[in-house]
């Protein structure tokens, strides 16, 4: 039942103590700040993450030559490894469970992509029409590299959409002429790249690329999908067999981890939710520490009111306050002074995180205006805190001031009324 007398003493008391009530409310509503910003910040780059993984396959292994570190069958460490064109046939041989497959060649073009005046030293890859399972990419104007393109060679080309935005500005790039290496090439395509990684990329056809710049057959390297929900053993197992396979045919130490680099992109995604896992347990740690802190505080605040006003309780027990009176008077002082800063903190909060977001969508739109062509490798994405969140962090601090408040009051209601007035 609500009771107008003592709220308004409750407030009476605080208000004779504001720079005290201030400070020891200062306290909570920075550790709840914490707490919300810290998870804020968590979410925000966990989402950050995920947006650079988006457009990766997670359950990818790529393949790639290295050099021996290690001697076998008589030669000396020391000797490069260049895959060749019938290598990943070679492993799709070998190991069961392999989807998609992809090889590709990256070109070291020692000329400059160009449009007319416009130029630039970008990524150009020789790639077949299953890299875009691979790498996945979303086609915004005209089309992907298709299996006439490699049958007849043509010299046909998919574009990055903010390298066409560097060569061609605001012209249609679908149906231009474009120099690669001094040959010329026909844009069929534009695309954006889900991925964050990796430098902005232009695709031709593997064929081609093989037939115009690749005369030993040889190539950089490939990649292929595992079917299905592979367990991560698995996984491991036909990583291991790929690298058996190849070193048979390329002569190496098969336990040479150098001679053949591989990735495993499922290894690569648990180990990522392992970290973020660690992350937010170190982030609800630091914040709740941070609040226990402000509610400790508010604690010895609260004794110390207790033992100023002893000679005002002893009054009270002798004119007939029962002791349930005089702990719900300073339990209802310490959960208001605990509630109303810590909503006062997670308004803060959660305006800092909103303002950060609107900040960095700002800087996105202007840096998505620009003509970079390096990649928009997101680091932080809408920090925000989950609704659930926020109610249960209200409802753990009104149970903290409940118990910040309730040895104290203990204390007080203990109290001999005799021994208060002599005091």
């Amino acid at each position: 039942m609500f009771d107008a007398d003592r709220w308004r003493e409750v407030f009476g008391v605080l208000n004779r103590n504001r720079l005290r009530t201030l400070l020891t409310g200062f306290s909570v509503a920075w550790g709840i700040f914490i707490l919300i910003v810290l998870l804020g910040a968590g979410t925000g780059l966990e989402n950050g993450l995920r947006e650079n993984f988006k457009g990766e396959a997670m359950n990818a292994i790529s393949v790639y030559g290295g050099y021996t570190q290690k001697d076998h069958g008589g030669v000396s460490a020391g000797r490069e490894i260049r895959l060749a064109e019938g290598d990943p046939e070679l492993v799709r041989g070998r190991i069961r469970g392999i989807g998609h497959m992809a090889p590709v060649i990256e070109l070291n073009l020692e000329t400059p992509v160009r449009h007319g005046s416009e130029y630039g030293f970008f990524n150009v890859e020789a790639v077949c029409p299953e890299n875009r399972h691979i790498t996945r990419v979303e086609m915004t104007r005209g089309r992907y590299l298709n299996s006439v393109d490699m049958r007849e060679t043509r010299k046909t080309a998919v574009v990055d959409d903010e390298i066409a935005r560097a060569l061609f500005g605001k012209a249609e790039a679908v149906g231009q002429s474009l120099l690669i290496g001094g040959i010329p090439f026909t844009v069929v395509g534009v695309f954006k790249r889900l991925s964050s990684f990796g430098n902005r990329t232009i695709y031709i056809p593997f064929a081609t690329g093989q037939r115009l710049f690749q005369a030993d057959r040889k190539i950089s390297g490939f990649t292929y999908l595992v079917d299905g929900e592979t367990p991560l053993a698995k996984s491991r197992l036909m990583e291991a067999g790929t690298r058996v396979a190849l070193a048979g045919k390329h002569h190496f130490d098969p336990s040479d981890k150098a001679a053949l680099m591989t990735m495993n992109s499922q290894e690569e995604s648990i180990m990522i939710r392992k970290l973020f896992t660690a992350i937010r347990l170190f982030l609800w740690i630091t914040g709740i520490g941070t609040l226990i802190a402000g509610i400790v505080g508010i604690s010895n605040i609260m004794l110390i009111t207790v033992r100023e006003r002893t000679r005002e309780i002893g009054i009270r027990k002798a004119v007939g306050a029962t002791p349930a009176s005089v702990v719900g008077m300073v339990v209802t002082e310490a959960v208001l002074i605990t509630v109303a800063a810590g909503y006062t903190g997670l308004v803060a909060g959660v305006a800092t995180l909103e303002l950060v977001q609107w900040i960095m969508a700002v800087t996105s739109a202007k840096a998505a205006e620009s003509t970079d062509v390096l990649g928009n490798f997101t680091v932080f994405l809408n920090p925000t805190v989950d609704f659930g969140i926020a109610v249960k962090a209200l409802l753990l601090l009104s149970a903290a001031g409940v118990l910040a408040g309730f040895f104290p009051a203990r204390r007080a209601a203990l109290v001999k009324p005799i021994e208060a007035m002599r005091e």
